[in-house]
């Protein structure tokens, strides 16, 4: 289509340029140089008219037409002067200028290409800085795991500690309260006074024999105090030792669980924090990771629409 119409323009131009001057014997053609170059300007408009070619196809089919009329009978005639002018015009302006319509163009793809493959590198340096970060929540997870052992071994033995200290607690309890109940019968008053109060019918020894073995308590002492047991004073400063030995023994495991509550607490905060910056670490690596892929399709797609477009803007002028 677009060798008949170039051969069909330039034998138009060439007959509308022509001036016929005849006489009965011969005839001769001249051609006006401005009429070829009206003509090539209208050949010109004619081939942006024309579906796009590549340059290859368009240079071959001007050199087929400009070769053909040169090498044809009209080099031999006046017309020879026009297809020459019309010759230099395609080869030295128009190809010329094809050519760097055709350079630029290739140029603008290149460009292009680049920077769909700089969507590439960019994806990369994202992906590895998150990757940096993903090293910082492995990190943080190796420490997170062992802390937390540490804090299981210290609940563990929180936990023990305390039933230990319920059943003191208990014990001390009990024992305190018998050492009140012992207090409270031996300090009675009235109800020491029954007990030396002799009865009517009751002999003197045997009234010194209730009150001895009931104050001071068997014969053969061994009593705590000094006096025999089970006597008012062996059985209050026993009730007393046992109060006080629970007591202590309650309150030395109760300042064991508090050092180990406090030990447990304070490892739990610790491994809270670790399970803290593991997860930010976590959420930052997946979201720098999801940013960068989003990033790239965002940035392939633009840039992969814009080399197509320039692609198809050349092909549209014919480059």
């Amino acid at each position: 289509m677009m060798t008949a119409k170039m051969n069909f323009l330039v034998v138009a131009t060439l007959g509308w340029s022509a001036l016929a001057i005849n006489d009965s014997r011969k005839a001769s053609i001249i051609v006006d140089p401005l009429a070829a170059k009206d003509a090539a300007a209208e050949f010109g408009e004619a081939l942006k008219q024309e579906k796009p070619m590549k340059s290859q196809e368009f240079e071959k089919d001007v050199t087929d037409l400009i070769m053909g009329l040169s090498k044809a009978e009209f080099g031999a005639t006046p017309m020879g002067s026009s297809v020459t002018v019309i010759k230099d015009l395609i080869e030295k302006d128009m190809l010329g200028r094809v050519t760097k319509a055709h350079s630029s163009n290739q140029n603008e793809l290149n460009k292009a290409s680049d920077l769909t493959k700089a969507c590439g590198s960019t994806k990369k340096v994202q992906l590895a800085a998150a990757a940096q970060i993903t090293v910082k929540y492995v990190a943080q997870s190796k420490l997170h795991k062992n802390c937390r052992v540490d804090e299981s071994s210290l609940y563990t033995r929180n936990v023990a500690c305390h039933k230990e200290w319920l059943s003191l607690k208990k014990i001390k309890e009990l024992k305190c309260k018998a050492y009140s109940d012992v207090s409270a019968r031996v300090g009675n008053q009235n109800s020491n006074k029954q007990i030396v109060t002799k009865g009517g019918s009751e002999v003197v020894e045997d009234y010194v024999k209730r009150m001895s073995s009931t104050i001071c308590g068997k014969t053969g002492g061994g009593g705590n105090g000094g006096h025999g047991k089970t006597g008012f004073l062996d059985d209050f400063l026993n009730a007393k030792e046992a109060c006080e030995k629970a007591t202590k023994e309650f309150n030395d495991q109760d300042a064991k669980c508090k050092k180990l509550n406090a030990e447990w607490r304070n490892k739990k905060k610790a491994c809270n924090d670790l399970q803290d910056a593991m997860d930010d670490a976590s959420c930052k690596a997946a979201v720098a990771a999801k940013d960068a892929c989003e990033s790239y399709a965002e940035c392939y797609t633009s840039k992969k629409t814009s080399l197509r477009c320039i692609r198809e803007d050349g092909e549209a002028r014919g480059d």
